[in-house]
């Protein structure tokens, strides 16, 4: 079963000093007044985590090798969140 596709927006403040991407925003949804984002940080060339606003790892730990691999793993959670009505962030 494939999740529904949503856009990752990059976060300019936490690029690095080379001006690279280093984390990208995944719009959930507005629920009760309030948006609710999940976060892909990098934090090496291959290790991207999805974290919630308080830099909790919301994949059960797992760290991703690839952006696409934790954009995927990310809109499982995203959907599932927004299927449960339970926002982590």
């Amino acid at each position: 079963m494939g999740y529904p596709k949503r856009e990752l927006e990059i976060v300019p403040e936490c690029n690095d000093d080379n001006d690279n991407p280093c984390c990208w925003a995944m719009f959930i949804c507005r629920y009760d007044g309030k948006s609710h984002f999940l976060w892909i940080c990098k934090y090496d060339e291959q290790e991207y985590v999805v974290e919630d606003s308080a830099g909790y790892n919301r994949a059960g730990g797992k760290v991703y090798k690839t952006l696409q691999g934790a954009k995927k793993a990310a809109e499982a959670i995203a959907w599932r969140q927004e299927e449960t009505g339970f926002f982590t962030d």
